[in-house]
């Protein structure tokens, strides 16, 4: 028996889809030119991974920024350019990510470091995003080299001035204060020796008088808190410490771990003091804490600094999108030193702000581990 199928119609339907597809072809390739032309000529890095961290593609602009040929970095993991001690801790945070779906930094812009191929670590600015249809991740890079460096030139500038308006305070105006309090003391013993029994305004304007140099003391002293010497930072957070546990009646130990820190440039110390100041105040205006600790150690290449409360904490997302002053402030500061500041808070759980920089960014005694 002999079947007989006429395919007449399916050899059409095949035609007019060559047919579509001949038409369609032109317009995808100059889709697909276009895309590369985008993908070649943006001047942020975009770095293509897989699920399993491989890096698929880069473009000129990654490799300019990276220091890397494109072939030097296809195949090879994203944590490639990754300095540690991110670049160990990275295949977790993908496997986390499949393993419970929840994404922590997905389509958020973050400012950590990256690593150069000389090794150099460099600031710059990440967002990532799934191409969940891929299968695939996007991160797409900011160099804040040239920005951080701005900014640096500009804050010391900003801390060279306070430290005139600082010293001109404490030169000038305290002296003269100084000056007149001694007048006024030699006045009122004058009087006294002269039978004057009645001092009492004299009395009054010598007490507003030591009250007004004390103020101004401390005021030329919070212009520049910190001495460039090699326990300078040190001594001024211990100084720091000292007046909340005096002024404030809240316990604030403050241990140092018998590190000597010195910086090349007086800035960086001032910067490092004012973030913990802030998170000092902070812990002490909202947080209701009745204790306040401060910490110093050095770990794993880098140096960090931890203050602490037992207070109320506080929901860190919904600071972070409100008006957040205080926070922005001191995350600007630490990009200037070139750190990452870590917050841990929850309502009724207590802050911890963590300060972590790495060690090359100072000078530590070959004794400090």
């Amino acid at each position: 028996m002999i079947t007989f199928v006429d395919i007449t119609e399916r050899h059409r339907v095949e035609e007019r889809l060559e047919d579509h597809v001949e038409e369609r072809t032109p317009a995808l390739n100059d889709r697909e030119q276009r895309l590369r032309t985008i993908f070649n000529s943006v001047p942020d890095a975009i770095v293509i991974a897989g699920k399993d961290g491989l890096i698929q593609a880069i473009n000129p602009a990654g490799e300019s920024i990276f220091g890397y040929a494109a072939g030097e970095l296809i195949g090879h993991n994203i944590k490639l350019l990754m300095p540690s001690p991110y670049r160990e801790k990275h295949d977790g945070y993908i496997a986390r990510y499949l393993e419970t779906g929840k994404a922590r930094i997905l389509g958020k812009r973050q400012e950590v470091s990256g690593c150069r191929q000389d090794g150099s670590r460099f600031p710059l600015e990440l967002t990532i995003t799934e191409l969940s249809e891929l299968g695939l991740f996007a991160g797409v890079i900011r160099d804040l080299t040239a920005k951080r460096r701005l900014e640096r030139e500009v804050a010391n500038a900003s801390t060279l001035e306070q430290e005139r308006i600082g010293r001109e305070i404490h030169d000038g105006i305290g002296q003269q204060l100084t000056g007149l309090n001694i007048l006024a003391v030699s006045l009122r013993n004058e009087l006294t020796a002269a039978g004057f029994r009645d001092n009492r305004q004299l009395d009054e304007m010598i007490k507003q008088l030591n009250s007004l140099i004390g103020e101004t003391r401390k005021l030329s002293c919070g212009l520049a808190p910190v001495s460039v010497g090699p326990r300078g930072l040190v001594g001024a957070i211990r100084k720091l410490a000292d007046q909340v546990n005096e002024s404030m009646g809240v316990a604030c130990p403050f241990d140092d771990h018998h590190a000597t820190v010195k910086f090349t440039e007086a800035m960086d110390a001032t910067q490092i003091y004012r973030i913990v100041q802030e998170a000092v105040n902070n812990a002490l205006k909202y947080a209701d804490a009745s204790r306040i600790t401060i910490e110093l150690t050095t770990m794993d290449g880098f140096i960090e600094l931890t203050v602490g409360d037992d207070g109320k904490g506080f929901d860190l997302e919904a600071v972070q999108e409100s008006d957040g002053f205080g926070l922005r402030i001191m995350r600007y500061r630490t990009g200037i030193v070139g750190g990452q500041l870590v917050i841990d808070t929850a309502p009724g759980k207590g802050t911890w702000v963590r300060l972590r920089l790495p060690r090359q960014a100072l000078y530590l005694p070959a004794g400090v581990r």
